[in-house]
């Protein structure tokens, strides 16, 4: 209204038609006589089509596409004001507004104004709307602006290039060769559908219509066989899950391995001797058993011979398929029934963790393997009769793959040396991770705010380095931190620091290694520490670092550590102190510690009565947790009350003394010898990978340490040889 209303009329109020000037951004729309209707236009040249509508074999039926008539709409850029020949006079315009006014008020049948979703469908056809942009004649103009805001452009081409890094294929860009090899790989897939009954042939009106749902065929390629070059096809039929009609109240979650579950499993396997052992279940979505829901689907040609399908018929979908909303949860309650069938006990703690139990002579519960599962990857280990155990689940599940002390098991490298002890790493895969290019240009300004492309960048580059952080390199946890806090206000001094973190990682590489120690003897020990904000942008962070090992630690002798569970993040709550920062690390620390505990206990024992954790910790190896803050150490050991102006932080220190009391130690160590640093600072982690890398470390007498300065050279020689105090002695009371 308000453009209408400054429009140019003469003295009796009517509109004046203005003759538009030639000027650097107008563009003539020439061919187009004034008094033609446009539908006489000229028909554009169509673009090229690939693939027509015959080549979609798979396509569900009933499905209605656009037809191969196509309008081609050209974009015409906008017109941007002139300054030398304004188009409209500058100044304010005098307009009476008591003047009468023809406004235009379109007909009830005046379908000019519709637009978009309004515009109605031509001839029943349903679809997707499809415009093709045409390149228009070449004109001299100069500077024309086809988009307000530019970095829309740089979007699109990055939406482009990571499309282009999609390994799904075009059925359409395949010759004939490989169109047979696809159709091969279609056809065993379908056997896979047709063998465990996912679908089943019904008549008509069994299905409402919002109970069928589509599906699309996923073309990809795997990687050749060991000892082979040639690329093997790999078709998957996967149903578009949510046209689900009971999307939003189903149950479609389903668990998965954690982190601390699939490292006690490795210590477990260890530490009994056992053969690390992984597999592959194929194809196991389609073998989840149905939960009884009416669904449907419309089957693809080749699904519907396989059944028998006659005109009429719908397709029943019965049981689990690749991309149903509840095709995970379905897998694992008919995996985990199975297991339970085969004599498996599911982990309380962690619901893809199960220990194979029999019973001795007296009723105790045996523990004769462990294994975890990750969808339908499994990794574990177990005697003789878990290995028979595992050949019945093979033939109940057909495997894809199986492998005994090699193998990869979720992106993690995973080796069984000759002593039972595994090692795990990522090394190959950091060494793929592409720097991100900065222009020289770009160097010179690090405090120059991030692009859009360039936050696309920074995000990318610590996603893929943070994979590695959660798994393998707890060194990199602080810096990869801090750097996933400054996405959101970027600048090109994160972007050279994900470079040099990256450097470090590949320059200085690192694996974990889980040693046998006798189950009885296994125990733990965590590092806390705390980094306060210091007003430099960074927030206050904890890190915990566990490791486990054997009762040699407790008493400052030289001994064995196997990383088992660290973290690095932000204090959930504002601390106004180093001291509250460091209490409320230590007291997560105790928690991580404490769940650790319980878990290896139940995995020795699975009758274990993990309902009086006390009780259980109690009698559980004695367990240490070491922090280097003297003051939390003060406030949590003495018998008096602590004596604190911060009185958040007392409650803190009074908890962190009742936990103690579940059998655990408190220790003090130098700050110099603290291997949790790297975990809350953004600083070298030499001192972590030289433990990690030596698989052995010892604690100092508290006394004898504080008479004692450490500077970097001896915070080294502290790791790698132990304090000149504690060596060469059995028994140190501290």
């Amino acid at each position: 209204m308000r453009e209408h209303l400054a429009l140019r009329r003469d003295s009796g109020g009517r509109i004046v038609n203005e003759v538009i000037r030639n000027c650097k951004n107008y563009i003539p729309l020439e061919g187009i006589p004034e008094d033609e209707p446009c539908d006489e236009m000229p028909e554009p040249s169509q673009p090229q089509i690939s693939a027509s509508l015959s080549e979609l074999h798979s396509q569900p039926e009933g499905e209605n596409f656009p037809s191969d008539h196509q309008s081609s709409i050209s974009p015409v850029p906008s017109i941007l004001d002139d300054s030398e020949n304004p188009m409209i006079p500058e100044g304010p315009q005098n307009i009476d507004f008591e003047l009468p006014v023809e406004v235009p008020v379109p007909d009830d049948n005046d379908g000019e104004l519709l637009f978009g979703d309004d515009l109605p469908v031509m001839g029943g056809d349903s679809g997707v709307w499809e415009i093709n942009f045409e390149n228009g004649p070449e004109h001299e103009c100069e500077n024309i602006c086809l988009c307000e805001s530019p970095e829309i452009l740089e979007w699109a081409n990055l939406a482009t290039g990571a499309r282009k890094q999609r390994v799904e294929i075009q059925w359409k860009n395949l010759n004939e060769k490989e169109r047979d090899l696809f159709q091969k790989a279609k056809a065993k897939e379908i056997g896979a559908w047709v063998d465990r009954g996912t679908v089943k042939r019904v008549s008509r009106g069994t299905l409402r219509d919002d109970q069928i749902m589509r599906c699309r065929w996923i073309l990809s390629w795997k990687p050749p066989m060991p000892g082979c070059t040639e690329k093997r096809a790999k078709a998957r039929l996967a149903v578009l899950g949510f046209e689900d009609p009971q999307l939003a109240t189903i149950s479609a979650d389903a668990p998965t391995l954690s982190k601390d579950g699939k490292q006690l499993v490795l210590q477990q396997v260890a530490s009994r001797g056992w053969k690390l052992i992984n597999f592959d279940i194929a194809t196991a979505f389609l073998k989840g058993e149905g939960d009884g829901r009416k669904l449907g689907l419309h089957a693809p040609p080749e699904l519907q011979k396989a059944i028998g399908m006659r005109p009429g018929d719908q397709c029943s979908l019965v049981g689990g398929a690749y991309g149903r909303a509840d095709a995970p949860i379905l897998w694992y309650r008919t995996l985990k029934q199975t297991l339970e069938s085969l004599g498996f006990v599911v982990c309380p703690f962690d619901g893809c963790v199960f220990s194979l139990v029999t019973h001795d002579r007296q009723g105790r519960p045996k523990v004769r393997g462990c294994l975890g599962l990750h969808v339908d990857d499994g990794i574990g280990g177990g005697d003789s009769y878990f290995r028979e155990i595992i050949g019945k689940l093979q033939g109940i599940y057909s495997f894809g793959a199986y492998n005994e002390g090699e193998f990869e098991f979720c992106g993690v490298r995973y080796f069984q040396w000759d002593d039972g002890s595994i090692e795990m790493e990522q090394n190959s895969y950091i060494q793929k991770i592409s720097p991100v290019e900065i222009p020289r240009s770009r160097r010179m300004e690090p405090k120059a705010p991030l692009s859009a492309t360039e936050t696309q960048m920074l995000r990318q580059i610590c996603g893929s380095i943070q994979y590695a952080s959660v798994h393998t390199r707890p060194d990199l946890s602080a810096k990869v931190g801090e750097l996933q806090a400054a996405i959101p206000h970027g600048r090109i001094e994160h972007l050279i620091q994900a470079n040099r973190v990256l450097y470090e990682a590949k320059t200085k590489p690192v694996s974990i290694m889980i040693v046998p120690i006798h189950e009885s003897e296994v125990t733990f020990c965590a590092f806390s520490d705390a980094s306060f904000d210091s007003g430099k942008g960074n927030s206050s962070r904890q890190g915990t670092l566990v490791f486990a090992t054997d009762g040699k630690l407790v008493k400052n002798h030289r001994t064995v550590i196997c990383p088992m569970a660290w973290s690095s993040r932000k204090i959930p709550r504002v601390v106004r102190s180093t001291l509250s920062a460091e209490a409320v690390a230590l007291g997560a620390a105790l928690d991580r510690l404490s769940w650790l505990r319980i878990f290896w206990e139940w995995m020795k024992n699975p009758g274990v009565d993990w309902s009086n954790p006390n009780q259980v910790l109690a009698e559980a190896p004695q367990a240490v947790v070491a922090t280097d803050c003297k003051s939390v150490y003060d406030l949590s050991t003495k018998t008096s009350t602590p004596a604190c102006s911060e009185y958040r932080t007392t409650l803190e220190c009074l908890l962190i003394r009742e936990r103690l009391e579940e059998n655990c130690r408190l220790r003090w160590i130098n700050s110099k010898a603290m291997l949790a640093d790297c975990l809350t600072k953004s600083m070298g982690g030499e001192v972590l990978r030289r433990a990690l890398q030596l698989g052995r470390y010892a604690l100092f007498d508290e006394n004898k340490v504080l008479q004692e300065r450490a500077d970097k050279r001896s915070r080294l020689k502290w790791v790698s040889e132990g304090s000149p105090s504690v060596q060469n002695t059995d028994n140190v009371d501290s």
